[in-house]
């Protein structure tokens, strides 16, 4: 197709602009007739008429006799012998075989670059995935991916605990922030190790307080099953850990534990800047309502978590409680861990 002269100027600038254009005319074992274009940008020798293309270039090396299909063939960033990258055209035009050799550091640059940025992405999703595996447990990030979340949210029935340490605030009073957080985390420790272990998802921390969703990624067990046990071990921790302060003269805290079961809405919730996967629903505000009224060392759970619990159900007791912001009593059923000390 035949275009105006300005068009084929624009194109051509537009083509080779800082990219250095050189050519070969070759006949097709590869002998050099003619050359010209900016040759001198190149690290190359000086052609002569009848050479041999490969003594010049020898990325050429075995390439003749050439069969160029009528769109030609391209080689995108091959290196001449000083590591200079271009891109090789060949093509057939006037009963003659032509190369065109076009600078390509700059598109190698780019794509270098492109790479490195590819690169630190990759180290920052393996950076986040760590840490990602410290809040949810080991593995427990990559088995999130499998939720369905393409409309954003979903419903779910799982299992809501929360555990808090008693007698937190009035500890904070008149101490040192040294004091305080030695104190946090060494309750911490034991409130979060049990739902890692017991295959739950730490939601968030409060403060003094742990939420923990169970149920959310698949597992042999129930999760009434699996909040019970994670739960009755958060005692127990909590229970060493109060046991070995005593020992060391130091004050002693307890942790009270709420749980209750039934359907929630499971989404991202946030904005573009900063997004977490959370639930939310009567279960979880019946849950904190529970753990807010469990004395230290106890675990309230709710009729449904009480009925869906398939384990040892002779260490629970009933009790009707007034819990705030619901407008009926609420039975719940009380479990007080083992003694093992």
């Amino acid at each position: 197709m035949d275009y105006p002269r300005p068009v084929t100027a624009y194109l051509l600038n537009r083509t080779t602009h800082r990219r250095h254009l050189a050519y070969f005319q070759l006949d097709h074992r590869g002998r050099v007739h003619q050359w010209g274009g900016a040759l001198d940008r190149y690290p190359i020798g000086v052609p002569a008429v009848d050479m041999p293309i490969s003594d010049i270039l020898a990325f050429t090396e075995g390439m003749f006799p050439m069969h160029v299909e009528a769109e030609g063939v391209q080689l995108e960033c091959v290196e001449l012998s000083g590591g200079q990258p271009v891109d090789a055209h060949f093509f057939e035009a006037d009963g003659h075989l032509w190369l065109l050799l076009l600078d390509a550091r700059q598109k190698t640059d780019q794509r270098r670059l492109l790479q490195q940025k590819a690169n630190d992405l990759q180290l920052l999703r393996d950076a986040h995935a760590r840490i990602l595996d410290q809040h949810l447990g080991k593995g427990m990030a990559e088995r999130l991916l499998n939720i369905d979340l393409q409309q954003g949210a979903e419903r779910r029935t799982l299992s809501i605990l929360f555990a808090d340490i008693r007698g937190f605030t009035t500890f904070c009073e008149n101490r040192s922030p040294a004091e305080v957080f030695e104190m946090l985390n060494a309750y911490l420790s034991a409130m979060i190790r049990p739902v890692l272990d017991g295959g739950g998802v730490v939601d968030k921390i409060i403060g003094d307080a742990v939420m923990a969703v169970f149920g959310l990624v698949p597992s042999s067990l129930s999760a009434t099953r699996l909040a019970v046990t994670a739960a009755d071990e958060i005692l127990q921790r909590s229970k060493r850990v109060a046991a070995r302060r005593k020992r060391a003269g130091q004050v002693a805290l307890g942790v009270g534990v709420g749980i209750a079961t039934g359907p929630v809405v499971l989404g991202v919730l946030g904005s573009k800047d900063r997004r977490t996967l959370s639930v939310t629903g009567h279960p979880v505000n019946l849950a904190a309502r529970l753990e807010g009224r469990a004395v230290s060392g106890e675990m309230l759970i709710d009729p449904a978590t009480y009925g869906a619990f398939n384990g040892d159900r002779r260490r629970f007791s009933s009790k009707v409680l007034n819990l705030k912001g619901m407008a009926c009593s609420t039975t719940a059923y009380a479990w007080t861990p083992h003694h093992d000390d």
